[in-house]
């Protein structure tokens, strides 16, 4: 969860939504977009999100009509409440 908004600065949005789509590694990273796109939709602040779920999310994000300059600080800032969710409370 810490990595992904880094990945997001150094690769791009669209490359690291891929790299964490990517089901074929050992940690299993797609939940972490699975729960960006519900905050994202919850927050109403980015309306064109079509669905709530990492493959939608990717989906959008594939889009050519998509604006990633518009996409892209909502998904950051859904990284960073979820990163401070975790730190904050204990997960069980």
């Amino acid at each position: 969860v810490s990595a992904f908004g880094v990945t997001v600065a150094l690769s791009g949005l669209r490359p690291a939504l891929a790299m964490y789509y990517n089901e074929s590694g050992d940690v299993k990273t797609r939940p972490i977009l699975d729960v960006i796109a519900k905050i994202i939709v919850a927050d109403k602040k980015y309306t064109v999100l079509p669905e709530d779920t990492a493959k939608g999310l990717v989906k959008h994000a594939l889009n050519a009509d998509t604006d990633i300059d518009k996409l892209k600080p909502s998904v950051l800032e859904a990284a960073i409440a979820l990163k401070q969710v975790i730190r904050t409370y204990e997960l069980v």
